[in-house]
């Protein structure tokens, strides 16, 4: 997707997927997913769609929602669509639950204040289970921090923990444990300014 909005900070595009009636799936008819995109460049977008009613599409729709305008906002809104396809994931992600997928994290997307608390979650295979993860500095592949991996029992559940709260300094970061790593995430003092509308 390629939105071209002249002078808009914040983009998005909702994407709309509607059910035909007499679906045998239980649920809604239709659903959306809203998408937050750069403005002026390229944006390959990936939805899993396991958990959404599916099993008779009639329609995919795009539409956006305006609320006004901003000074600097230009008066058109374009939005190019490339390349849609449909494909097959082997193994797709758990969306209900607090648990992650087996050999998988789940952490902030969108990065962690550097003076707050930090957090993520994995769900490691028994056989091969890991004690111990890092942070590593995604420019330079060098280590920043390692911490022991800790188990907190809940009500919802019993998860192995990776806190790196005690790290506090700015800059992109991955987080490893064994073979499993996510993507690069910021740390820092302003990492919500973009979403700010």
């Amino acid at each position: 997707m390629y939105p071209d909005c002249e002078g808009a900070r914040v983009v998005n595009l909702n994407l709309v997927i509607e059910n035909a009636p007499g679906s045998t799936q239980p649920g809604l008819s239709s659903c959306s997913h809203l998408i937050n995109l750069t403005n002026r460049e390229w944006n390959c977008c990936f939805l899993d769609i396991d958990d959404l009613q599916r099993d008779q599409v009639s329609k995919l729709g795009f539409h956006v929602t305006l609320k006004g305008k901003d000074r600097t906002t230009g008066d058109v809104c374009t939005y190019y669509i490339d390349q849609i396809e449909l494909q097959q994931i082997e193994d797709p992600e758990i969306v209900s639950g607090w648990q992650p997928g087996l050999n998988r994290m789940v952490y902030s997307t969108s990065g962690y204040m550097a003076n707050h608390r930090k957090t993520a979650l994995i769900h490691q295979d028994t056989r091969n289970r890991q004690t111990e993860f890092r942070l590593i500095r995604t420019h330079t592949n060098q280590i920043a921090y390692t911490s022991k991996i800790w188990q907190e029992k809940t009500s919802t559940g019993t998860f192995d923990v990776l806190d790196f709260t005690a790290f506090d300094q700015p800059g992109d970061y991955y987080l490893s444990v064994g073979t499993i790593t996510t993507p690069s995430f910021p740390v820092g003092n302003n990492i919500w300014e973009n979403s700010l509308w």
